[in-house]
């Protein structure tokens, strides 16, 4: 997966905020934006400079998520990635070394406490993120990161990865979404949006899979499959093999939390799992919670299963939600009505291109029952057939 842009392919209003954060890289600068407007890449960017402009300073990428990491660590350039600390905000906090800069990225979903440690441990921080893609109850506010740290706002509003008709379907599911004010400048053209009827969940996962794989063997060599639950991925997953007339894969482990710091992955282990694919030539891969990797996208077609949660901060070309039933758990948060809305929000804005929701009760999640009208709704169609599949994968 490629995503970064060099400096000349910014917008001028992406290369206006770089260049103020580069000549005032001693003060805190937050870079504000929806989904889709390049804050990551802003701050991946920034990194480079500072680089290139400074003696030796110590510097460190912090993420919320295992899977924005990698994506992260994919970006810098290999003079610069070994200069770079790049880690999730919890290792930061546990090793407890000083740096002279820390870029911290979903700045809204780590907690004040969080907040206030990672300051204490930083010479100088800057952050991106956007409140409204909140998901987690203890993240800090907008009141209080701007209490907190004191920073310099920069809004981005061009829209870069998401088209107009996939804004229109986030801003149906999350209605209060700053997105509408956003620019979009992707085009409409070739998006392909569905919500379709599957009569039985076998039938939804064979045709999802065999789609996702079909999209994997394009330009972009990678399509992602996204789930609420852990669960939810496995028995989709348990389909799949059936489908394919192979034996069930191995269920994910649990990581002891005392053997977490230690551990590649964080919570649930799934290096089993992904070797049963691999192993049967199938390109499928669960990317999450230091399990798998972007780096076998590269040169190779592959299907991402995901979480919604551990799908945040990265995109694809292709994007799925099966299993969007009328009973879909989205973790709700009692205190907070949003929650779910702003959970949904994020795993359709995964999408740069095309999106497919499907379901296989009466009818869809009570959230995604007032879809635009460009959205289709299709019966169960066919499913694909692969020709040639050992050539392709």
């Amino acid at each position: 997966m490629s995503w970064m842009k060099p400096f000349s392919r910014l917008s001028e209003k992406q290369q206006h905020v770089l260049s103020d954060i580069n000549r005032n890289i001693k003060d805190t600068h937050w870079i504000q934006g929806y989904a889709g407007t390049g804050k990551t890449l802003l701050l991946v960017h920034a990194i480079e400079k500072l680089v290139d402009s400074s003696a030796t300073p110590t510097i460190c990428f912090i993420t919320f998520t295992h899977s924005l990491k990698d994506l992260v660590a994919s970006g810098l350039s290999a003079r610069v990635s070994t200069r770079v600390s790049v880690m999730t905000h919890k290792l930061f906090i546990s090793e407890k070394k000083r740096f002279d800069f820390v870029f911290l990225d979903e700045v809204q979903d780590i907690s004040v406490e969080d907040l206030k440690k990672i300051k204490a441990l930083a010479g100088t921080v800057q952050v991106a993120g956007d409140p409204e893609q909140s998901l987690y109850k203890e993240g800090a506010r907008e009141l209080d990161i701007t209490g907190l740290l004191t920073p310099k706002k920069h809004g981005l509003f061009e829209i870069f990865r998401l088209s107009k008709l996939i804004r229109e379907v986030a801003v149906a599911i999350l209605p209060k979404s700053r997105l509408v004010e956003g620019q979009p400048k992707a085009s409409d053209a070739d998006v392909s949006i569905k919500l379709l009827k599957f009569n039985d969940e076998k039938t939804e996962a064979a045709w999802v899979f065999e789609e996702a794989r079909f999209d994997a063997k394009g330009d972009f060599k990678a399509s992602a499959i996204l789930f609420s639950t852990h669960d939810a991925i496995m028995k989709f997953s348990a389909l799949v093999a059936k489908h394919l007339q192979l034996p069930a894969p191995p269920k994910w482990e649990s990581v002891h939390p005392a053997k977490r710091r230690d551990s590649k992955v964080s919570g649930k282990d799934y290096t089993e799992f992904n070797e049963f694919w691999k192993r049967h030539g199938i390109p499928l891969m669960y990317f999450g919670n230091g399990n798998g990797s972007l780096d076998d996208s590269k040169f190779k077609p592959m299907v991402y299963l995901m979480t919604y949660h551990s799908s945040k901060g990265l995109d694809f070309k292709s994007v799925y939600l099966p299993a969007a039933n009328e009973d879909l758990y989205l973790f709700p948060e009692a205190t907070d009505p949003d929650a779910e809305r702003r959970l949904l929000f994020v795993a359709v804005t995964r999408s740069r291109q095309d999106l497919y929701i499907s379901y296989t009760s009466k009818r869809p999640r009570d959230l995604l029952q007032g879809l635009p009208t460009g959205v289709v709704v299709e019966a169960s169609p066919r499913i694909r057939v692969n020709e040639n599949s050992e050539e392709l994968f």
